[in-house]
């Protein structure tokens, strides 16, 4: 399977530096988890992004602009060569 450089870690990591809550949705006590797919190409590259489950507009465009900003992924191997292969990531905000 693919996965992020540094693993599940650096993924939390990224998250919580490059996540900005919006303000408007913070007022709001707007929370919930959007659900994007994407594909990681064979070499690293994403491409593909799909809103796959929303909350509300402005949580939905942050949680995409951080996937678009996201460095390349470690691609899938299969026998292994790289592959194509479809993702899902949940991206959470709750108020903390």
């Amino acid at each position: 399977a693919p996965s992020f450089p540094g693993g599940e870690a650096a993924l939390d990591r990224y998250m919580l530096i490059s996540l900005r809550y919006p303000e408007d949705a913070m007022t709001a006590k707007k929370e919930g988890t959007v659900l994007l797919s994407f594909i990681v190409e064979k070499d690293g590259k994403l491409s593909t992004f799909t809103l796959e489950k929303g909350v509300e507009a402005n949580l939905n465009q942050e949680a995409m602009r951080v996937m678009l900003r996201m460095p390349n992924w470690n691609p899938g191997l299969q026998n292994g060569r790289q592959v194509r292969t479809r993702c899902e990531l949940p991206i959470t905000f709750r108020i903390q």
